[in-house]
């Protein structure tokens, strides 16, 4: 109990300060204080995995076409475009005067050398935006002009940072390993620090393009559990809480000044299931077989889940991409839906070979093997251990022997990429456009994003027709195509499209609003952060000294460490 008390005063010590940075890197103005469960995990475009990195890159990198407050395109680096009457040409005027934080000219040849550098790497979280992207050119220094092979739909939703050619041109050839610690960025705030575990910082430009954020800057505490982080809302210590769990709400309820916000987020938690039939796949032979992973959906009860496992942060799930984005998401009929149900399950595995049972009452396949498969799940992360401990009982129940491990995340990511696994339990992060959550299954993503090895030409065929139409119905139908076979073939079971829960200190904070009756940060655009200003309460805040800083940060990295090795990098319904 004396340790926990400990983490608790020492958080809300560090998220009263920025951190230990130079004079000439601190802020001027009102510091806006974020506290998430989430850190970053690189500072790399090119190798950052994290939905952290991803809301840094949106603060100091800009795309050429950004996102509004209705997840319409808007104007950022290009100030314009125009696109072909065959829709296979778009030419995208800059605006004038762009800079860089180290002073240097933004031109055209940095936009060419971005796209360049990730359509021929094909590395990172952004390269899939690219796809269809055949040629890029700079005829002049404000000019690009993007070439396509076909109709592309989602050209102005691409969320691309922009990246400073004169200072990745070193890492050519080495993109995997280089990096630029000070994120020379055109984005509206500059990088300013990164205590990993800790915090990361940034400071606002008084003078950007877009115009200048109405605070000084911003930092983001890490926080090792969510119920130090609800005490710090309360006690005013951080303007906005993230990642919120639904048994907190009764605590947030009660307290002066602080504005609730839930709403359904555009991610989901899923169950995969190794169904690779490569010679290479360590996963269980009987995986490969859709009868059996139809019977291993049927012996999970989504909804007990979503109630016990998440405490209700969530809705039971079905297809690929969320409810949250209800113009994309294909409910299955009823007669498609595969709702839990031991009989059918039982059915299923009769089917495919696994009907005679041993002594234990584990099935038993035609060589006379039990019917066994691994379980992994994270071991920091409490709500999916519980929701694979519920799986494997359910799956038990039907006569299948499941072996349950509890990893940390290094270890299940190592597994993953070595195809030696059978089952396990982690979580995706959608996008404004559909095409980001569908290309996770497509054959040319084996080996990277493709985590079961799903491979099926139908889906593949209807992803890539999906990503030309310009037609909404059109695109729409061959959208709901995708996920209807995705589903039929269930390489994912998706377990609970996942809840949010996010809440700000208004009588400290104002300007920031839910984002297209979503979220308020990590909302696919900067622009709660550019409006969120300080009230009066907040400015007469005290500034507390650098030096209480870095102890308060350093003493919650000591003793959180004790507490738990190693924390979740991602939350049950957090982005990879």
């Amino acid at each position: 109990m004396r340790l926990r008390a400990i983490v608790s005063a020492a958080a809300l010590l560090a998220v009263l300060a920025l951190g230990p940075l130079s004079a000439a890197e601190a802020p001027k103005g009102y510091l806006l204080k974020v506290g998430s469960s989430e850190d970053l995990d690189t500072l790399s475009v090119f190798t950052a995995s994290e939905r952290a990195a991803t809301e840094l890159f949106l603060l100091v990198y800009d795309p050429l076409v950004s996102f509004d407050e209705k997840l319409g395109p808007a104007p950022c680096l290009a100030e314009s475009w125009k696109v072909s009457a065959d829709y296979l040409e778009w030419s995208f005027t800059l605006r004038p005067g762009l800079l860089w934080s180290d002073g240097q000219p933004v031109t055209a040849a940095d936009v060419k050398f971005t796209y360049d550098a990730l359509l021929e790497s094909g590395l990172g979280l952004y390269a899939p935006f690219l796809a269809g992207i055949v040629s890029v050119e700079a005829p002049d220094e404000r000019t690009v002009l993007i070439r396509t092979d076909k109709p592309k739909a989602n050209m102005l939703q691409n969320p691309t940072p922009i990246l400073p050619e004169h200072v990745w041109k070193a890492g050519l050839g080495k993109l995997e390993e280089f990096s630029d610690p000070r994120l020379v960025g055109s984005g509206p705030f500059s990088f300013t620090e990164w205590k990993q575990g800790q915090y990361f910082s940034l400071a606002a430009k008084p003078k950007h393009q877009l115009g200048a954020p109405k605070v000084g800057g911003i930092v983001f505490t890490v926080f090792a559990n969510r119920e130090t982080l609800a005490q710090a809302l309360v006690a005013g210590e951080i303007d906005v809480a993230l990642n919120l769990y639904p048994d907190q709400l009764p605590q947030l309820g009660k307290a002066k000044g602080v504005e609730i916000h839930r709403f359904s987020g555009n991610g989901f938690t899923e169950l995969a299931l190794n169904c690779w039939a490569d010679p290479a796949s360590k996963g269980s032979p009987a995986l490969r077989d859709r009868r059996v992973r139809q019977a291993v959906e049927r012996a999970i009860d989504r909804r007990a889940i979503v109630d016990i496992a998440f405490a209700g942060a969530g809705e039971p799930a079905s297809t690929l991409i969320p409810a949250a984005t209800p113009e994309w998401h294909y409910e299955p009929s009823a007669a498609e839906l595969r709702s839990p149900d031991p009989a059918k399950a039982g059915e299923l595995l009769d089917a495919a070979g696994y009907a005679r049972k041993g002594a234990d009452g584990i099935r038993l396949g035609p060589g006379g093997a039990p019917l066994a498969l691994r379980l992994l799940a994270r071991s920091d992360n409490a709500r999916e251990v519980k929701a694979a401990q519920m799986i494997e009982a359910g799956l038990r129940a039907v006569g299948v022997g499941v072996e349950l491990s509890t990893v940390d995340d290094g270890a299940l990511q190592a597994a993953i990429d070595a195809a030696d696994y059978d089952l396990f339990i982690w979580g995706w992060g959608g996008d404004v456009d559909p095409t980001t959550i569908l290309a996770l299954l497509t054959t040319g993503q084996i080996g990277g994003s493709n985590e079961p090895r799903y491979s099926n030409t139908a889906y593949d065929a209807a992803v890539e027709r999906q990503a030309t139409l310009l037609d909404p119905k059109e695109r729409q139908a061959a959208v709901f195509e995708a996920q209807r076979i995705a589903y039929e073939d269930c390489p994912y079971i998706v377990l609970s499209y996942d809840g949010d829960i996010q809440a700000l200190r208004s009588d400290r904070v104002a300007g920031m609003a839910p984002v297209a009756g979503g979220p308020i940060l990590y909302a696919n655009t900067n622009v709660n952060y550019l409006r969120a200003a300080p009230t009066g309460a907040a400015s007469r805040g005290a500034a507390p000294t650098v030096a209480l800083a870095a102890a308060a940060c350093a003493l919650v990295g000591a003793v959180a460490y004790l507490l738990t090795r190693k924390r979740a990098k991602k939350a049950n319904w957090d982005a990879k």
